[in-house]
């Protein structure tokens, strides 16, 4: 004798249980599809620390600017001055030149002493030259003169020649015949041992 109603109920509790079945299979599906959809939260990450170098660099720079010129001493020439009176040689004129109640007078340095009479009582003119610029003129030797001072006396002017003045310029002239000859007064003066007798005035 089959129980028919105990058959149905073992049925139903089948399918209860198998629908319980699906039922927990889908919700661990849904859950595990959920927990896997999920993005992951990260923690920033935070870039490491540039490393700071302490390591010293020379540089070295070079200018293109040309260098300073340094001060360099500038060798001086000896430059050979020009020569003195005094140092000129005036040998051909230097002594005692005479004439009649007139002389001069020359030194080694050019300065020329010359004073010179009327011939008998009185005096005409004093002069004191320089000479310089000494040099051979043939058989001659001449020399420029400066008047340095000059005192005319009364009988100059009838000499009818312009009174000298300081600074004015003349010759001296000593010729082949020993006769000492100023442009300036006109007069010749000898040497008294060289010159002829008579040459130069009483």
């Amino acid at each position: 004798m089959i129980h028919r109603p105990s058959f149905a109920i073992l049925l139903v509790a089948l399918v209860g249980a198998g629908t319980t079945a699906c039922g927990s299979g889908s919700t661990g599906g849904s859950q595990s599809v959920a927990a896997t959809s999920s993005p992951a939260t990260s923690a920033p990450v935070s870039a490491p620390a540039a490393k700071v170098s302490t390591r010293t660099v020379t540089v070295t720079v070079t200018s293109s600017a040309p260098p300073r010129p340094t001060a360099m001493s500038t060798p001086t020439t000896a430059s050979t001055p020009a020569p003195a009176a005094s140092a000129v040689s005036f040998k051909p004129f230097v002594g005692e030149w005479v004439g009649h109640t007139r002389d001069v007078r020359v030194s080694k340095s050019g300065r020329l002493e010359e004073h010179v009479g009327d011939g008998c009582c009185g005096p005409i003119i004093d002069l004191v030259l320089q000479l310089s610029n000494p040099r051979r003129a043939g058989s001659a030797w001449v020399a420029t003169t400066r008047v340095v001072s000059a005192t005319p006396h009364p009988g100059w002017k009838q000499t009818g020649r312009p009174t000298p003045k300081p600074g004015a310029r003349g010759t001296i002239t000593v010729g082949a015949d020993h006769v000492l000859v100023d442009s300036i007064t006109g007069n010749g003066f000898c040497d008294q041992s060289k010159t002829a007798p008579g040459t130069c005035g009483a």
